[in-house]
């Protein structure tokens, strides 16, 4: 059964794509179209960070990519000799892939027994509900993708295994995927934008066996918006196309959902496909001393369980800087109060209100003659981190007060201080 649906799903693609060519059938008398057996060609990956490396022996032996998101076991006897091991994560070319990509060598490597390839991956990330639509695909030297057999997926602990006869560039995806008519790249529209939805098949070389008696035959497709018109309106065209609208005003879950519930004939297996939409792009607001601020330029930098936040004013007259080091960089929401500098679980803050006069305002300060520095109340907290298409968005608020010394020296410096309060939602750099 299993074997049969993974199969029998290629044809959900070419039976929705009939619906729609059916539906234009008085105006237009061309054929209905028919699965393809051709593969996408596509660009070969470029590097991503830091390549792991490792000697391997005819023993065997296991090795892990940088990020920790690909392991390779290697079984004893599956090389001849001691071989330099390496694997560099790459941008991921393949159809409807997953995370990146990753490239093996020494290239064209072949092993005399099956290496075990396995990825994690993110359960956001992914568009369907269903393991079977999950897969494994391989770079040629042509340059066309071909999936990978005998696929098998532990969706407790997000893992996708599959067997690895050689080494090339390796790749998991998605046999289906909702794609967005301009909103691909950025994953965001503003208020009131539309944009058009598809069901997405990646092609791969090797095709399924098209037996109809294996096959699921199509019943309908239905679009909706996970939590109702407020997160926006999907409205169906034809087949597989619908246009999404964004609402008038900020959803009460953002990212967004929209859904498409795929139903046969010939069976109760229903397949739901999922895709997230970011309403509005980044933003960093609030108020110091009483006085608005709407940063036009931002950064967010994720390193090491440590996120730093940016913000500055169009003239790069103004800044706001947060530090925040969390006590576990798994787990990243919650709530940091303000820290005798940059420790762990805590929160650390600076505003310039100009850089021509030098005057900027931290969260933690010492008045003169003082034995101990004052700490700002308040905090940040994270309330969001959320992956939409590949990127990560952090999310959520910070109070508090700052403090500065208006002069150059003590004794007679005055202790100042300002309240600050803001929102962001900013785009992280995953470093």
């Amino acid at each position: 059964m299993k074997n049969n649906f993974r199969k029998s799903i290629f044809s959900i693609a070419w039976a929705i794509a009939c619906l729609a060519a059916c539906s234009q059938k008085d105006e237009d008398s061309s054929p209905e179209p028919q699965p393809s057996t051709s593969a996408t060609v596509t660009e070969i990956g470029q590097p991503q960070g830091v390549a792991s490396s490792k000697s391997i022996g005819p023993e065997g032996g296991e090795i892990s990519s940088s990020d920790g998101l690909v392991t390779l076991t290697i079984p004893a006897g599956a090389l001849t000799s001691t071989t330099n091991i390496t694997i560099q994560p790459i941008s991921n070319q393949s159809p409807n892939g997953l995370g990146l990509a990753y490239r093996f060598s020494p290239d064209g490597t072949q092993f005399a027994k099956d290496a075990k390839l396995v990825f994690q991956y993110n359960a956001d990330s992914v568009a369907v509900n269903d393991a079977q639509m999950l897969g494994v695909g391989f770079q040629q030297a042509d340059r066309r993708w071909q999936r990978a057999a005998n696929i098998e997926v532990d969706t407790l602990n997000r893992l996708i295994s599959v067997a690895m006869p050689h080494f090339s560039d390796w790749s998991a995806y998605e046999l289906e995927q909702i794609e967005g008519a301009g909103i691909e790249g950025s994953q965001a529209l503003e208020l009131n934008q539309s944009a058009d939805l598809l069901l997405n098949e990646a092609l791969l070389i090797v095709p399924l066996d098209q037996d109809p008696s294996k096959s699921l035959t199509f019943k309908d497709a239905k679009w909706s918006v996970v939590g109702g018109s407020a997160n926006g309106t999907v409205t169906f065209k034809k087949g597989a196309l619908a246009t999404y609208t964004a609402p008038g005003k900020t959803p009460p879950q953002n990212p967004i959902t929209v859904e498409l519930e795929i139903t046969f004939k010939n069976s109760p297996k229903k397949v739901f496909l999922r895709k997230r939409i970011l309403i509005g792009g980044d933003y960093f607001y609030g108020t110091f001393d009483g006085q608005p601020f709407n940063w036009t330029q931002t950064n967010c930098i994720l390193k090491n369980g440590q996120v730093i936040m940016t913000g500055t004013d169009e003239s790069f007259t103004q800044s706001l800087n947060i530090i925040l080091q969390s006590a576990d960089p798994e787990a990243l929401l919650g709530f940091y109060p303000y820290k005798q500098g940059i420790m762990a679980g805590g929160a650390w803050g600076e505003f310039a209100v100009s850089y021509l006069t030098h005057n900027g305002y931290i969260s933690v300060n010492t008045p003169c003659m003082a034995r101990k520095p004052m700490i700002s109340g308040g905090g940040v907290t994270i309330t969001g981190f959320d992956e939409v298409g590949g990127t990560y968005y952090i999310k959520g608020s910070l109070t508090g007060t700052y403090f500065r010394l208006a002069g150059d020296r003590c004794p007679g410096a005055e202790f100042l201080s300002a309240p600050i309060q803001g929102q962001f939602r900013l785009a992280v750099i995953k470093q």
